[in-house]
């Protein structure tokens, strides 16, 4: 069963696997310049992010789980991720926006996988 430790530290992981795999594909080929303080930050907003869902839906029960844990605020998360890489949005704000969707997903991956699993809607 996933707990906040957890959590943090799978969240955290995303959000430097996102950073890093967003810089990468943003560079030409051939370069390999990382912004380390970017990755560390963004594991930060992963990190933070990663705790949002039971933030907002506090596992006082086995059953607390609700629309913020639920496939249905995955999809919403992920096309929000998706329609901000295609707006004029500074690449700081796109790349750390990346990193809280993947934390966020990274909170539901991990509860999907408890018995209790997450809801649909």
């Amino acid at each position: 069963m996933s707990n906040r430790k957890t959590h943090t530290q799978v969240g955290f992981a995303a959000g430097i696997a996102s950073s890093l795999f967003y810089q990468a594909s943003s560079q030409p080929v051939g370069e390999s310049k990382i912004d380390w303080l970017e990755v560390f930050s963004c594991g930060l907003v992963g990190a933070a992010i990663a705790q949002l869902p039971d933030r907002l839906e506090p596992a006082t029960n086995p059953n607390h789980r609700g629309f913020f844990h639920s496939i249905t605020a995955a999809a919403l998360v992920s096309m929000a991720r998706s329609s901000s890489r295609n707006k004029d949005y500074p690449r700081t704000v796109k790349i750390h926006a990346n990193a809280a969707a993947f934390g966020y997903l990274s909170h539901l991956v991990l509860d999907s996988q408890t018995p209790a699993g997450i809801e649909w809607i």
